[in-house]
């Protein structure tokens, strides 16, 4: 089911306190309309009571979408410099839930389920994205690397490459600058390369191994501090 707390917000722009209501948790499958709020990036918007100016809470909920076979526990992206102990939280909570923990329903349903965790928006909003399209993630983190080779650009803890949109033919990926929120054009690829990724398993093997050894399989990991 999904989940909502009570909690009291201050506006960035005015510093104005005020209560709403939080996500704690999404069942993507009971509601829909919350998926589709993450995915055009609506959800936990608030209009300050004060002075009107829109700002968004960071996530910290569950995501479970078991008709796609995704569960993911989402962070601030202020917590991605604690990635790895982030992680083995998000891990451990899968555990309870679905894993070697749970009982044997939800143990059951947790071998249908990709288990995740994401820092900010943009993150969550990529995997539900990746899974919907029917793609693997850490072959799309791969290919990122491989952009990123190709397109030498300046990287840093605070600028990310994410995919913004995938169909049967192409991928298109945004550089998002996570301090402000800015989003501008990076590349457009053929789908097909996500193929060539898939086939270079011995040029790729270590890389391969060191996205899927966490429940963190993202390549902006290498950037936190």
């Amino acid at each position: 089911m999904s989940i909502f707390r009570s909690e009291m917000l201050r506006c960035p722009a005015c510093g104005a306190e005020q209560r709403a209501d939080a996500v704690f948790s999404i069942s993507a499958d009971q509601r829909p309309d919350l998926r589709a709020a993450v995915l055009d990036s609506s959800l936990q918007v608030f209009p300050c009571s004060a002075c009107n100016v829109a700002f968004r809470l960071e996530p910290r909920l569950t995501y479970l979408d078991v008709e796609r076979g995704l569960w993911v526990v989402a962070w601030p992206d202020s917590d991605r410099a604690r990635w790895s102990a982030r992680a083995a939280q998000a891990q451990q909570m899968f555990q309870r839930a679905y894993g070697a923990r749970a009982g044997a329903g939800a143990k059951a349903l947790g071998q249908q389920l990709i288990a995740r965790t994401t820092f900010g928006w943009h993150a969550l909003r990529e995997k539900i994205a990746i899974q919907a399209a029917g793609l693997d993630d850490v072959e799309v983190e791969l290919l990122k690397l491989l952009l990123i080779r190709q397109r030498p650009v300046r990287l840093s803890a605070h600028r990310a490459l994410r995919l913004e949109a995938a169909d049967a033919q192409r991928l298109r990926f945004v550089w998002l600058d996570t301090a402000r929120g800015r989003v501008e054009p990076a590349a457009e690829v053929p789908t097909s390369l996500l193929l060539d990724v898939a086939l270079a398993r011995t040029d790729w093997a270590g890389l391969r191994g060191a996205l899927s050894e966490s429940l963190y399989v993202d390549v902006q990991r290498l950037m936190a501090s």
